[in-house]
């Protein structure tokens, strides 16, 4: 009887596997929420640099498509992703933010190869890339985000080659130098928190046990 129980239960799991939502422990929802915070952080200021970088390098033709519709794509991307990261529910937000993280490096390739791979401005983006991938994911995510990078840079020079040259033009390079800044500020700002919050935690922990040792 015991062994047809188990069966039955093995059964009724594989038949429901398909049906059952992931459910996510606080710990787990926590460090989410962090990651895609950081990656929401990190496509508003990149995405904000590469189209100011893109309006000083092609200076003269702000009206021209190069410019216009990166432009509409890239600000249309940041606000509907921010709204989907919203709607969708906290078991969903893990595969989302996958995707999206995918999406963030791949459109940050083609920014990158419209200012034809201008060296300043190019290197801080991808350097930011890196300290992103870094803190939001590790090694597995630095592989994905680069797949992307060199795949967004490789499908933008099948329509429009990049003329590369190593000048470096400061105008071009003041926005993505200022979000990388903004984003290191930022998370040594939050790093301290979370620092200063864990060893609070620590000293009433400890204090907790002397309590408990005198009683």
């Amino acid at each position: 009887d015991l062994h047809l129980s188990i069966r039955r239960q093995r059964q009724m799991c594989i038949r429901d596997r398909g049906t059952l939502s992931y459910r996510m422990t606080p710990n787990s929802l926590k460090e989410t929420n962090r990651i895609l915070h950081y990656q929401s952080l990190f496509r508003l200021l990149v995405g904000f640099a590469g189209i100011l970088s893109l309006l000083t390098f092609h200076r003269g033709l702000e009206h021209e498509l190069i410019v216009t519709l990166p432009l509409l794509v890239t600000i249309g991307y940041i606000l509907s992703s921010h709204f989907l990261l919203q709607r969708v529910s906290p078991s969903s937000r893990p595969g989302v933010g996958t995707v999206l993280s995918f999406i963030d490096a791949l459109l940050l390739g083609g920014l990158i190869c419209l200012i034809d791979l201008s060296l300043l401005p190019a290197l801080l983006l991808i350097i930011t890339l890196q300290f992103n991938g870094i803190i939001g994911g590790g090694v597995r995510k630095l592989r994905n985000d680069n797949l992307a990078l060199l795949l967004g840079i490789a499908i933008t020079a099948l329509l429009r080659f990049p003329q590369w040259t190593l000048s470096v033009d400061i105008l071009t390079g003041l926005p993505p130098l200022l979000a990388l800044g903004i984003y290191i500020c930022i998370y040594g700002a939050s790093s301290s928190r979370e620092i200063a919050t864990l060893g609070d935690k620590q000293k009433e922990l400890e204090k907790t046990q002397v309590q408990l040792k005198l009683r």
